[in-house]
């Protein structure tokens, strides 16, 4: 090899230092070009990761506030419709919730929070529900209504005597 390089001419030699710093040079945009697209492909599943994070939590957001609503709604009218509202709307975050744990791994302890989070809301809710029925939704019914019909009871006795 050595032999072989010294029977070259000075252009001969020049020419085969730009043929191997061209080379280097090919190799150099060959490997930018393949991390720039690693990169890309890495920023991709990146970003639908995050998207898909985005709309599960906006999702189970759009639900949570339509419960929210629905329970202000019961407070309010006492009427049953918005309990049972409130319990589809629930159930409809829950269910999206366990969706969001199958985005990925780091997803699954962020779902599984939000599903007891949801869970302990509804559970919540319903004690004050159950707590309305015992007492009374309207003046006929509960506590409040088994009070009003003693005390009409009471009242028809004391007119009686």
């Amino acid at each position: 090899m050595d032999k072989w390089f010294r029977k070259l001419r000075i252009g001969e030699k020049i020419g085969f230092g730009f043929g191997i710093v061209g080379l280097l040079f090919l190799g150099v945009i060959w490997q930018y070009h393949d991390t720039l697209q690693r990169a890309l492909v890495d920023y991709r599943q990146l970003d639908d990761l995050f998207d898909a994070r985005k709309v599960h939590a906006l999702a189970i957001e759009i639900d949570m506030l339509e419960a929210q609503r629905a329970e202000k709604l019961f407070v309010l009218t006492r009427d049953e419709q918005h309990a049972r509202r409130v319990a589809e709307n629930l159930e409809q975050a829950h269910t999206k919730a366990a969706e969001m744990g199958g985005i990925g791994p780091s997803m699954v302890p962020v779902a599984e929070r939000m599903k007891r989070l949801i869970q302990n809301y509804g559970q919540r809710f319903e004690d004050v529900a159950e707590a309305w029925r015992i007492k009374g939704v309207d003046h006929n019914s509960g506590l409040q209504g088994a009070f009003r019909d003693t005390i009409h009871e009471l009242e028809d006795m004391a007119g009686r005597l």
